[in-house]
């Protein structure tokens, strides 16, 4: 078995992962697989079938569709997850693999900078506000990082390491919160499995195009609604009550000027909708896991040259 699968989605033209391909095979690790999922066929010109699996999805899949697909043909211990337009260097696997000697580690999160100017972090990983806020962990710099980086939520959905067998213990990434959410859920949903997030700094990948800022929108709305109560304890209600409204009230507040605030808000009025007659997509119960992903008190994450610390325990909530 390869010990780690590179799943390179692709929703549009073939051109978009070319660069991304090319680095990748460039610098691809000994004992790996390299998947490239596409809702389309590929003509292969450069006849990389023997060093490259090209899998066909559903016409209408997204984003978030193909990157399960990939995960569910992949057939490494270890999935990484790489978009389009992102690059690679020599070696860039290796600090992150070492964290995953230890059962408890879920998900590593590499360090995502500009391509052409390292010093420009574009994300060390994602973090979650219980009112219901996602947000890159990217401004802060490298000796504040090592000491948050137990509080890390996920690695961004552009670039993130992951054990397999932890994704599909919890269904993969879930469509329903789109791609902008989709990797902070998955990092929720791993961490009430108990497992945990660890950034590595010391593993570096680019792009080109930062990602922008999320947009105000009806699905934008209705999907960050989507995740609040995904990843809700019923009986928080100090969260519920106070927490929550709050959040929707500052965004309102900063955003008074922007008149897609109002597509915004109906968003997320759906989204509350949804929840109260139960027509969202519930949180899967959690599952008991095979023993060597159990976490065990005392376990520490293996040695790194980064230094990134220990996770938080792992958050006791029962799913909704």
């Amino acid at each position: 078995m390869s010990r780690l699968s590179i799943v390179i989605p692709c929703l549009r033209e073939a051109a978009d992962f070319e660069a991304t391909l090319a680095s990748v095979l460039q610098n691809r690790p000994e004992n790996c697989e390299v998947l490239v999922v596409q809702p389309r066929g590929y003509n292969d010109p450069y006849e990389l079938k023997n060093e490259v699996r090209f899998v066909q999805a559903k016409a209408d899949s997204t984003l978030i569709d193909l990157i399960n697909v990939g995960i569910q043909k992949a057939v490494g211990e270890i999935i990484h997850v790489l978009s389009c337009e992102v690059e690679v260097f020599e070696g860039w696997t290796e600090p992150a693999l070492r964290h995953f000697q230890n059962p408890t580690v879920g998900s590593v999160s590499p360090l995502v900078a500009v391509k052409g100017s390292l010093e420009q972090v574009v994300s060390r990983g994602v973090l979650y506000d219980p009112g219901g806020v996602r947000t890159s962990r990217s401004e802060a710099d490298a000796q504040e990082c090592r000491a948050l980086g137990r509080y890390l939520d996920a690695p961004t959905l552009s670039a993130g390491l992951y054990r397999r067998v932890a994704v599909l213990e919890v269904g993969g990434f879930c469509p329903e919160v789109g791609p902008v959410f989709a990797d902070v859920d998955l990092g929720l949903m791993l961490r009430a499995f108990g497992y945990r997030c660890i950034h590595e700094e010391n593993s570096v990948v680019t792009t080109e195009h930062p990602p922008c800022a999320e947009r105000l929108s009806f699905a934008n709305g209705r999907a960050v609604e989507r995740l609040f109560w995904r990843n809700t304890d019923p009986s928080d209600w100090i969260c519920i009550l106070l927490n929550h409204p709050a959040t929707w009230l500052a965004e309102c507040v900063c955003n008074l000027h922007h008149p897609r605030i109002v597509l915004q808000f109906m968003g997320r009025v759906l989204g509350l909708v949804e929840r109260v007659v139960g027509r969202h997509h519930k949180r899967r119960l959690r599952l008991p896991r095979a023993k060597s992903c159990q976490a065990r008190p005392g376990d520490a994450s293996p040695d790194s040259s980064s230094g990134s610390e220990r996770g938080r325990p792992p958050d006791a909530r029962v799913a909704a």
